[in-house]
C-alpha cells in the first residue's frame, strides 16, 4: 500500500510536481513583478547619480509615482467594465454659495458607486500624503484577484493652514475618485481649495412691489457739465479674482499700496517695475498669487514694512 503524501514529510524527488496548483500560483506571482536580479541597473543607476539634477530626478520620481498597476489586469478591466454598466448618474446634492451653483459631494459621490464596485468585487483605497512637489491624494483600485491600478492626483492649497489642506484633500479625492470609476458629473466648485471668499456679498433679490400710480413730475433740467456718476464697483476690480485678492488683503490688515510695494521689493516680476496701482492688475495676474497663497504674500509686506518703517 502507497504512503499517502504529506506536504511535512521530506520528498526525494522534486519533479513531477505533487501538487501542480501551488507551483502555478507561485510562479504567477514571481511574473507579476520584476526582481533587481533579473534587470541589470548599474547603468541607469550611475546614469541618475551623475547625469541628472534635482530637478530632471523629481519629474522622473512624478511620473512613476503618477500612475502604477499591477502587469496583469484582465480580470479587474471586465469586473470595472461590468460595474460602470451598472452605476447610476451622480446627482448634485450640495450648493456653491460662491458661483450660486450645485455640484457632487464626496458622500454622495461614494454612495453612488459604491454599490456596483462592491457587488463586482472592487474596492477602493484613497491616502493623502505629501513630498518635494507638493500635497497628493493616491487612489488605488483594488480586484479582488488581486489585481489593482493606482493614480496620483496632486494639488497645491491656497493656504497652508488646516482648513485649506483639509479642503484640497476633499476635493482631490471627489475628483480622483470620479477619474478611476468614469463618474462624470458637471460642477465648479474648487472654490475652498483656491482660497476664494465662500462669504462673498450677494446682490439680495428684491421682491416685486405693488404698482403704485405717481403723478408725473415736472424735469428738472440739471446743466451742461454735470455727468451721470459711474458706479465706482463696476470699474474698482478686473475679476472674481482681482477682487478676492483685495478681500484677503483687507482680512490680513494690509493695503493694496503696501502689497504693490512689499512685491516690488521682493522683485516679484508678475508686478512690473513701474507699476504702482493696484487696480490696475489684470484678473489672471491675480490668481496666481491666489494660487501661491497668502502666507508667502504677508512674509514679504512684513519684510518691506520693517525695511520702509
Amino acid at each position: 500500500m502507497a504512503k499517502k503524501s504529506n506536504l511535512l514529510h521530506e520528498r526525494i524527488i522534486y519533479k513531477p510536481f505533487e501538487y501542480p496548483e501551488a507551483y502555478d500560483y507561485w510562479l504567477k506571482q514571481q511574473q507579476a513583478h520584476w526582481l533587481h536580479t533579473e534587470v541589470p541597473m548599474m547603468s541607469d543607476l550611475n546614469d541618475w547619480n551623475s547625469n541628472l539634477n534635482e530637478s530632471e530626478k523629481n519629474i522622473i520620481g512624478s511620473i512613476l509615482k503618477g500612475f502604477a498597476q499591477t502587469e496583469n489586469i484582465d480580470a479587474l478591466a471586465a469586473a470595472l467594465a461590468k460595474a460602470q454598466s451598472e452605476m447610476g448618474s451622480v446627482h448634485k446634492d450640495a450648493a456653491n454659495p460662491y458661483f450660486r451653483s450645485a455640484y457632487s459631494s464626496l458622500a454622495n459621490v461614494w454612495e453612488t458607486v459604491k454599490p456596483s464596485l462592491t457587488k463586482n468585487g472592487l474596492s477602493i483605497v484613497q491616502l493623502p500624503s505629501s513630498d518635494e512637489r507638493g500635497y497628493f491624494v493616491q487612489t488605488q483600485l483594488m480586484h479582488s484577484s488581486g489585481q489593482w491600478i493606482r493614480s496620483s492626483t496632486y494639488m497645491k492649497p491656497a493656504k497652508e493652514d488646516p482648513q485649506g489642506i483639509g479642503s484640497l484633500i476633499s476635493y482631490a479625492r471627489r475628483y480622483a475618485l470620479m477619474a478611476m470609476v468614469m463618474a462624470c458629473p458637471d460642477d465648479d466648485d474648487g472654490e475652498a481649495a483656491m482660497g476664494r471668499n465662500s462669504n462673498a456679498p450677494q446682490k439680495p433679490v428684491e421682491s416685486p412691489k405693488p404698482a403704485v400710480k405717481v403723478e408725473p413730475a415736472k424735469p428738472v433740467e440739471k446743466p451742461a457739465t454735470e455727468a451721470p456718476k459711474a458706479k465706482e464697483t463696476a470699474s474698482k476690480f478686473n475679476g472674481e479674482n482681482h477682487q478676492a485678492l483685495f478681500q484677503e488683503l483687507m482680512k490680513l490688515g494690509y493695503t493694496p499700496e503696501e502689497f504693490i510695494g512689499a512685491c516690488h521689493y521682493a522683485k516679484d516680476e508678475r508686478i512690473p517695475a513701474k507699476a504702482k496701482d493696484f487696480f490696475k492688475m489684470s484678473d489672471n495676474t491675480a490668481s496666481l498669487f491666489l494660487f501661491d497663497g497668502m502666507d508667502a504674500i504677508k512674509k514679504n509686506i512684513i519684510a518691506y514694512k520693517a525695511i520702509a518703517e
